[in-house]
């Protein structure tokens, strides 16, 4: 049993080597490999076979395959479907590796009995699984843990491909060890070696292009969604510069009925009210980022129509590791929480936000901080109550949750001196 455990323990171990392992990882699997071994040294096919009858043979192959499943569902810190689909995908890998072996084992007219006795034959075992694991690894495994497990395929395809997969695994365990007469006919051993690898490319084929298909599907959307953002931003920029050249058209004005006035508190009082007029405009961001100066303008001209004042230091290529629409989600559900907040305040001048972005010490930052004299309610896990009514409310402040959780970083709130914070840190990686 070792030896077959340790055929598809390989694939499982490159499909996952860019997964988040759990805290215990190091400590557990040591645990499971000594696990394995005991394992393999009591339970055989042979002894299987002779307490079970024909039916050892396939309880053999599901304790292998159940074993390898339960480890990597301890080990690794990735939800259950992406941890499933990338156990499938190793496994169809192990079996097309296994199937073209015994083909060409056929093909040569070397026997069964002397498939893993012959030098030469070990060396081309391995030379199999070596050339197609880098294949696979290389164009399959590489590139999903660049683009992310929520770009794998939908249920339906795991589903459709385990099924594939299990039927063919008890298949092969029915004409190998049960049907011999049928499997160690030389010209059907062909056929049937022939016909496995051929659905497992297949299968293989057909999952990778769904994969790519999906990742075209996220590509376009975050096509669309930056699109979107842009247009935004140019109707944004679009209503600045209106704004300004009416507010132009009024200082002009203003500025010659200025002039014809005497020094005087009448004077002094217009001029700060001119002063804070056009302090809206210094709030234009430019921070590095677009998508983020995007969401700081949208919001900043919101906090002027509101009374409120919001003050950014933003180093927006902090951020550049985030999708445009996450930064967009991230950033507007904190300023739209700290405006709801502030517009509760009677005391016009505390509605004050505070926004930084940045990084010390190779550690990125965001801060939102606002004014708040009253009392907040906290949710079992950790998050503060959202006063909104009716379907969909406390959905923003999850979405911020999910999204810091999702790249490693650390969310945390705090409310103390009538003032509340949210700060976010991720670690350079």
């Amino acid at each position: 049993m070792l030896a077959f455990y340790l055929q598809i323990l390989a694939p499982i171990a490159l499909s996952f080597i860019f997964v988040k392992r759990k805290k215990y990882f190091w400590i557990l699997m040591p645990i499971l490999l000594v696990l394995t071994c005991v394992a393999a040294y009591f339970i055989r096919e042979d002894w299987l076979n002779d307490v079970f009858g024909n039916f050892g043979y396939f309880i053999f192959y599901i304790l292998g395959y159940s074993f390898a499943g339960v480890s990597v569902f301890l080990l690794f810190d990735i939800s259950a479907f992406p941890k499933l689909y990338l156990v499938t995908l190793a496994l169809l890998a192990q079996n097309f590796s296994h199937h073209l072996f015994n083909l060409i084992m056929r093909i040569v007219n070397v026997p069964l009995t002397s498939q893993y006795n012959e030098v030469w034959c070990l060396v081309l075992l391995g030379a199999i699984y070596v050339c197609f694991y880098s294949i696979y690894f290389y164009f399959f495994i590489l590139r999903l843990g660049k683009r992310g497990y929520d770009s794998l395929p939908g249920a339906l395809t795991l589903i459709t491909t385990l099924t594939f997969l299990v039927v063919m695994i008890f298949m092969g365990v029915y004409i190998r060890h049960i049907k011999t007469e049928m499997f160690d006919n030389h010209f059907f051993g062909i056929f049937y070696e022939t016909y496995s690898v051929l659905l497992d490319l297949l299968i293989i084929f057909i999952s990778l292009g769904i994969f790519s298909i999906a990742r075209l599907k996220i590509d376009n959307d975050e096509l669309e969604l930056r699109l979107m953002l842009e247009r935004k931003y140019y109707k944004t920029a679009k209503r600045n510069l209106e704004q300004i050249n009416i507010k132009c058209h009024d200082l002009k004005h203003q500025i010659n009925a200025l002039k014809s006035l005497e020094d005087s508190e009448i004077k002094t009082q217009t001029i700060k009210e001119l002063e804070k007029e056009v302090s809206i405009y210094e709030n234009i961001a430019k921070t590095g980022n677009e998508t983020i100066d995007c969401v700081i303008t949208e919001k900043a001209l919101l906090c002027h129509d509101e009374g409120i004042l919001l003050t950014v230091m933003a180093d927006g290529t902090q951020l550049s590791f985030l999708k445009h629409n996450e930064i967009y989600s991230l950033l507007g559900n904190l300023l739209d929480n700290a405006i709801e907040a502030s517009l509760k305040i009677e005391d016009e001048e505390k509605r004050i936000i505070s926004l930084k972005i940045f990084e010390k010490n190779n550690i990125k930052t965001i801060s939102v901080i606002n004014y708040y004299d009253k009392e907040v309610d906290w949710l079992s896990n950790g998050l503060p109550k959202t006063s909104k009514k009716g379907r969909g409310h406390g959905f923003g402040t999850k979405s911020v949750k999910y999204i810091v959780e999702k790249h490693d970083g650390v969310l945390s709130y705090d409310y103390s001196n009538n003032l509340f914070s949210v700060n976010i840190v991720f670690l350079n990686k």
